[in-house]
């Protein structure tokens, strides 16, 4: 998921403990670290091979967080990490989590082996089904799903809007349309399907809220 930071000298890593415990606190398996690792390095030059150019490195490397298993990469440079970034990243390590499942023996042993157990399906899932670019569903989903949660966790928590969360939903269809998610649904699908899905997020959490008044 990309971010669009303000220029710094700061960096999150001065306040990572702070951004741990809200990570930590959506799943326990969470750790945090900079995207400056060599398979991060890796992924990038893939992206922009397979991108033809359109996905450069720089772009993934500075401007994008990333998930592998219960790790979760931000850019040192950044000068903050946004707490519906965080809620979204979480997420995905969950989604290995459950992916571990259906691994014989590593998945079942407990949390830490299951979420990179997790590995492998998600990584099929989120690349290759059922195709890599322009149909590419798995990738579209996962994305739609790590949106989604957290759009829930945000609103329940103060960190954003009913209106910020239908203008995030736009950007988010706008965004896995394009080169950036290397084109894996139809515009005009995607926007559809992440509207729709955040009416239904808005909808529930006024529901919740209409619940909470005291009856008289």
């Amino acid at each position: 998921m990309s971010n669009d930071p303000s220029p710094s000298s700061a960096s999150w890593t001065e306040d990572a403990e702070s951004y741990l415990r809200i990570a930590g606190g959506l799943c326990d398996v969470s750790r945090l670290k900079t995207k400056d690792g060599w398979y991060w390095q890796l992924a990038a030059w893939a992206l922009a091979i397979i991108s033809l150019g359109r996905l450069p490195r720089r772009l993934f490397l500075q401007d994008y967080a990333s998930v592998l298993g219960p790790i979760q990469a931000y850019p040192g440079q950044w000068d903050e990490i946004p707490r519906p970034l965080i809620a979204h990243e979480v997420r995905h390590t969950r989604q290995f989590l459950f992916a571990g499942w259906f691994v014989p023996i590593l998945g079942w042993v407990g949390k830490r082996s299951r979420v990179w157990a997790g590995v492998l399906p998600v990584a099929f899932v989120y690349m290759l089904f059922p195709l890599p670019m322009f149909f590419a569903w798995g990738r579209f989903r996962l994305e739609l799903d790590a949106d989604s949660y957290s759009w829930r966790v945000s609103l329940d928590r103060g960190w954003m809007t009913a209106e910020s969360v239908q203008a995030r939903a736009r950007q988010l269809g706008e965004a896995i349309s394009s080169w950036a998610y290397l084109k894996a649904w139809p515009r005009s699908w995607a926007i559809a399907a992440c509207e729709r899905c955040a009416e239904n997020v808005i909808r529930d959490w006024q529901r919740r809220q209409v619940g909470d008044i005291p009856r008289r």
